[in-house]
């Protein structure tokens, strides 16, 4: 299965909507920056999300991985985090869900409806599908790129609504999607890295390799989990062959947050490109060298290494990240007006691809990308004169 498009109406923080493209909308120039699915449809290997403090960057990959969590796991409304936990969902929400699957092209679009339920004596108020409609199409009917997100009426493949006039939905929740019709037995690999905890390794990941651990820091020789302690052998340790034993609590002592999000980040990559699934990371270039963050940007984008069409999706405050990138379709602005958050793609503003994307985005070209001049002047203003009166 693979993501083709996620769009949501009627939300709280996105007032005006929310709709984040997959898929390659420009010209393809080079293609080992997108997966090829056919001639009229190709899906993007690195998805970058940039704006200010606070526009709703995090929340957009909370939703990317919960609405995952809503098509493959049939996870619930009022279980899953970010539905539940963040006031996104609304009476009225609309969540559509564009994918493909088995050659044939899905969507999925769920009316969310509200009601109050007691739980534990809290009046709590709950969300649960109102209308449910499958719509399915072949892949081959695809006779222009622009037919990819158009359905008609008789592409309707199931609704919510009929199941339940006939009955067939007795054993199932009405927060449960009626999608496991679809998408049961498939599976979309997904690693986030969001909240990453930057001092545990988890011991699932075992051995790590010293390539991968000399790339963060070459004063380690070797490292591996056992017992729930990290064994790391150093440098300095080579001498009298003993290695250093760190419990939990005490592993930034020795390693930096740097080396630890690394050793995290590439476990989790290996896999996402292994199954040709997505990977999501907040604030990409957060204890990261420059250089390293283009090295991982470039295994995505590097068809001997990225064979099975995997894509990363990340987060950035530093605008120069996208620099790295060739293709303007795949870059999302995220600005923030009278407390209403927008997407915005890139591409849609911008159709030259020969001026630095950096340039555009600090400027403030498109509104709310960067702090405006009069905040900051008013700021130094204050410090000036904070700083005069401590004379």
């Amino acid at each position: 299965m693979k993501l083709l498009r996620i769009k949501l109406e009627n939300i709280n923080i996105f007032t005006e909507g929310l709709e984040m493209d997959f898929t390659a909308a420009d010209r393809i120039m080079n293609e080992d920056s997108v997966t090829k699915i056919n001639d009229k449809l190709s899906c993007q290997n690195v998805i970058a999300l940039t704006g200010l403090n606070a526009s709703g960057k995090t929340s957009v990959l909370r939703l990317v991985v919960n609405v995952v969590d809503l098509l493959v796991k049939s996870t619930s409304l009022n279980l899953n985090t970010q539905f539940k936990s963040y006031p996104v969902l609304r009476e009225g929400s609309i969540i559509q869900v564009d994918f493909i699957t088995d050659k044939k092209l899905y969507r999925l679009e769920s009316y969310i409806g509200t009601n109050n339920r007691n739980r534990m004596d809290n009046n709590e108020q709950c969300f649960f599908f109102s209308e449910e409609i499958i719509y399915s199409k072949k892949l081959s009917s695809l006779k222009k790129k622009s037919d990819v997100f158009e359905y008609k009426q008789d592409n309707v493949l199931i609704k919510r609504s009929e199941l339940e006039k006939r009955n067939e939905l007795s054993l199932l929740a009405n927060d449960i999607s009626i999608i496991a019709y679809v998408t049961k037995n498939k599976s979309i690999f997904l690693e986030d890295m969001i909240d990453p905890i930057l001092n545990q390794i988890p011991e699932s990941i075992g051995y790590i390799d010293d390539s991968i651990l000399n790339l963060f820091d070459n004063n380690i020789l070797e490292t591996y989990i056992k017992d729930g302690d990290l064994n790391i052998e150093g440098a300095e340790e080579e001498a009298n062959e003993d290695s250093v034993l760190i419990r939990g609590d005490n592993l930034t002592s020795i390693l930096s947050s740097g080396t630890i999000k690394g050793i995290q980040l590439f476990n989790k990559f290996i896999n996402t490109l292994k199954y040709g699934g997505y990977l999501v990371i907040d604030e990409i270039e957060q204890h990261m060298n420059k250089k390293l963050v283009y090295f991982i940007l470039q295994l995505f984008l590097d068809k001997d290494i990225n064979k099975n069409g995997a894509c990363l999706i990340f987060t950035t405050h530093y605008p120069e990240i996208l620099d790295m990138l060739d293709r303007k379709d795949n870059i999302y602005l995220l600005t923030k007006k009278k407390g209403v958050c927008q997407i915005l793609r890139y591409s849609d503003f911008v159709s030259r691809n020969d001026i630095k994307k950096s340039d555009v985005v600090l400027s403030n070209y498109i509104n709310g990308t960067a702090p405006r001049y009069e905040d900051v002047l008013r700021v130094r203003n204050y410090l000036s004169k904070q700083l005069e009166r401590s004379k």
